[in-house]
């Protein structure tokens, strides 16, 4: 390995610590993600409806992998088409860098996924329904607020209506009784007559 090096040009040289760095760089990434220091869904806080905590998470991941990745396929097509293919320096680093783009595109475009498929499939916004939580953002008489609340052991943030047609002012404690449109829930003033189940009644 050592003679390898020192038998590399200075430009080379750069290509091959890129490739190695970026590589090394990319493999512990993807363990981390996996074993789960340092996977994309673990956002280590509140959640916003819609994912916001989960994609803040992933475009932090995905920066760290997507530049480990960039570098790991600049160092080994440059390499590649300099010394496999006698390629010039400047066309094997143009050819080094386009596979890098490449490889951070297709990175991006396998998280949009993995993340879409981890909305769509881990939070069922019905289980919501007879949980309390804390208005977050003031609901309307007439419109929709947002409500801070658990579901599925998780924090959410998630857009709220009112149940009786009245205002409920940020921090008033609140019950969701019905799911309205998929997504918004329908809440009620906790400890109002309407926020009882039959059972409770």
């Amino acid at each position: 390995m050592n003679e390898f090096f020192v038998g590399l040009s200075s430009p080379e040289r750069v290509y091959f610590l890129s490739a190695i760095g970026g590589g090394l760089a990319f493999v512990m990434l993807t363990a981390l993600m996996f074993i789960g220091g340092g996977g994309e869904g673990d956002s280590g806080g509140m959640e916003a409806d819609g994912g916001s905590g989960d994609t803040d998470a992933s475009f932090k991941a995905l920066s760290l992998h997507g530049l480990s990745a960039f570098f790991m396929m600049f160092g080994l097509v440059a390499l590649a088409a300099v010394r496999e293919f006698e390629a010039s320096q400047a066309v094997g680093g143009l050819y080094g860098a386009v596979a890098g783009v490449l490889s951070v595109m297709t990175l991006q475009r396998i998280f949009q996924l993995f993340i879409g498929l981890q909305e769509a499939g881990n939070l069922d916004p019905a289980n919501a329904v007879g949980t309390t939580g804390v208005v977050y953002l003031g609901i309307p008489a007439d419109g929709a607020g947002q409500v801070e609340l658990t579901v599925q052991g998780r924090m959410k943030v998630m857009d709220a209506i009112s149940a009786e047609n009245e205002a409920i002012p940020t921090g008033s404690r609140v019950r969701v009784v019905a799911l309205q449109g998929g997504n918004t829930l329908s809440v009620v003033r906790s400890g109002s007559v309407a926020s009882e189940t039959p059972e409770e009644a």
